[in-house]
Order: C-alpha cells, then structure tokens, then sequence
C-alpha cells in the first residue's frame, strides 16, 4: 500500500471512530480543590424505571478531608443539603433538604419510584453548604426499562459494523482491480454512515451534544463522510460506463 492510500484510510478510519465513539457520563464536582465541600457517592449512574432509589453520600472539607455532619457539634459546623433532580427538557422534579444521616457518615435520602417512571435521562444537582464553605456535585441518571445501560449493550450490532466498514475501507486499499476497489470503498462509506446513524439513534449522543462545539464537530464529521459517498458513488457508477463504453467499443472494432 503506497503512503498517500495509508494516508487517506488513516483518515477515514479516524473519522468512522469519532463518529461514534461516546464517552462515559461525567459526574462533575467541585472545580476548586483547596477549599469546600467535597461530595462522593457510588457512581451508579443506571437505574430501573419505577423502582426506589436509595441516594448515599459522604460530605467532607477538601482542605482537611475531614467529614461532615447534620449537626453542630465539639467545634464541628453544621451541613445542609439539597438535591434536585430535573427531567430531560429541565423541569424539576424534586428539590428537597437532604438533613437526615444513616450510619455515621452517609447522607441519605430515598428518591421515590414515581419519579422514575419513564425511561431517559435525569439529570441531577446535590448542593451542600456550612457556614463559611460549601460544594456540589451532578450528573446525570441514565433510567432503562432493565436497569442496565442499554447503550453498551446495544453496541455488539454497532461494532460489526464499525469492524466491517474499516475491513472494507482498508481492502479498498489493497485490491489491484480498480471497479471493486470502488465497490469496497463505497460500499465501506455507506457502512460508516450508517454506523453514525444508529449510534445517535442508540442514544451515545444524548449527553454531550449539548454544545455549539460538539454539534458543529459531528456536523462537520457527518458532512465529510457524505462527501466522500457521493464522490465515490460517482466514480464507482463512472467507471462501470466507462468500462461498458470500451467493452462497446473493442465490439465494434472486432466487427470491422
């Protein structure tokens, strides 16, 4: 394979990867880490429809790591708490004062199962202040009908396809024959196309297309990949006249 078609596969294959790789969900805390309050909480970010929710968290002073409690007491400042959880288009659905303490360390609150009674996403804020300091936390519950993360279980189909569109775009590469070399490479295209379409479909840009930045880059991805198609599908349909027009032609010479 000559440099420039390593080149040019490198791209596409670079391309076919950013259109549909998806990140994990981030769960956001405090940006400064010399002072506050710090907030840790299992990081179990799928949940069940209509099923309770029992919302676990340590609060501590990042200074000193020292934890935090509900009450005033030996020197030790007072913690209050808020949630609030909100539905996919920003509605609140809770905002509660989280005051009450399990075990020793543990705010707790149970998130009642009707707040979860549809499938989506639900993002989530907890704020905690004392006197002087205080700190957040949020991110985002991912509810499913299994209480698994159906975007990861959903990506077998999506990785065949990814597989199969690199394997197609790389032998593209590689075949002497100039009309299945456009074959491979358009039929590889198509298959990269459609690997975006059912990514955004499955749901792995739910999260991060909220900003101009993002939605301009897979605009831009998703453009370039729709270049190429065509650009292929011209020449691929260019060469098959091509070849009918000499293969026409070597006729009528014979008939002379």
């Amino acid at each position: 394979m000559s440099k420039s078609k390593l080149f040019i596969f490198g791209i596409l294959f670079v391309l076919l990867c950013a259109g549909i790789v998806s990140a994990v969900k981030p769960i956001q805390t405090n940006l400064n880490l010399d002072e506050g309050l710090g907030i840790r909480f299992p990081q179990l970010e799928t949940l069940k429809t209509n099923t309770d929710y029992e919302l676990n968290f340590h609060v501590f002073n990042i200074s000193n790591g020292l934890p935090s409690f509900n009450y005033t007491s030996g020197g030790k400042l007072k913690t209050e708490c808020w949630f609030h959880l909100y539905n996919n288009s920003g509605g609140h659905i809770l905002n509660i004062s989280i005051n009450s303490m399990d075990e020793t360390f543990d705010f707790d609150y149970t998130i009642d199962k009707s707040n979860f009674s549809k499938a989506g996403l639900y993002p989530y804020i907890i704020q905690c202040n004392s006197t002087f300091i205080g700190g957040f936390a949020s991110g985002i519950f991912e509810v499913t009908d299994s209480g698994r993360d159906e975007t990861t279980t959903n990506n077998g189909p999506l990785l065949v396809l990814i597989g199969s569109a690199a394997m197609l775009l790389f032998a593209s590469f590689m075949i002497k024959d100039r009309l299945l070399e456009l074959l491979f490479r358009t039929i590889g295209l198509l298959l990269t196309v459609f690997s975006i379409n059912s990514a955004i479909y499955m749901g792995n840009f739910n999260v991060h297309l909220n900003g101009l930045l993002e939605i301009s880059l897979v605009v831009l991805i998703y453009g370039i990949l729709l270049f190429f198609v065509v650009y292929q599908v011209i020449v691929f349909i260019g060469e098959i006249l091509e070849r009918k027009r000499k293969k026409r032609m070597g006729e009528e010479d014979e008939g002379d």
